[in-house]
Order: structure tokens, then sequence, then C-alpha cells
């Protein structure tokens, strides 16, 4: 199962943690897992690129965004590739769950 982990404080992402390995198919012809993992890395290097995020990590199966300084670039860019996982989450409910939690201000 992957597992997505968003992280809100005054309504703007501030973390995105993504784990796990969907076993929707054997190793090498997980389409799920594919999918995850294009959208994690596009993601990763659009929040680097574009809103020059550098707490960024991908390794040991473990994709972690980190936004030292949310603004309105940086929570387009999340909720892009949050709503891909949203969809991805839509059409394969059994490999995929994302959980949101609000941090107080």
């Amino acid at each position: 199962m992957i597992d997505v982990r968003i992280t809100e404080k005054d309504h703007r992402t501030v973390s995105l943690v993504i784990t796990g390995h969907a076993d929707s198919a054997e190793w090498g012809k997980d389409l799920v897992c594919a999918a995850a993992s294009s959208i994690s890395i596009g993601l990763c290097n659009a929040m680097y690129e574009i809103c020059g995020t550098e707490n960024i990590s991908a390794e040991d199966n473990r994709v972690m965004i980190i936004v030292d300084r949310p603004d309105d670039i940086t929570e387009a860019v999340m909720r892009t590739g949050i709503i891909q996982l949203k969809t991805l989450r839509e059409s394969s409910p059994d490999f995929i769950k994302i959980k949101k939690t609000e941090v107080k201000s």
C-alpha cells in the first residue's frame, strides 16, 4: 500500500511524505506504483525548479517534501501533485491511501 501523508498549516501544504509500494502487480509491471513514482518525482522536480525548495528527499522507498516558506506558488505546485495522487487513488483505491493533517498555528 502506498501511504501519502499531507500536513497543512493555515490551509497551506507544509509537508508531503509518500512511502510504501502498491503491490498491485509483480515487480516491474506495477502500474500503480509507476504512476505514484512518476507523480512523486515530478513534484519533487517542480518544487525544486519552480519554487527553489531544497528540503526534498527521494530515497529508500520514501519521498519527502518540506515547504519551509509556503506561499501561493508552492501551494499551487503542491496542490497539483496532490490532485494527481488523489486521481490515482480514485482509480486504484485498494493500493493508495491519503491522510491529511492540519497543524495549528
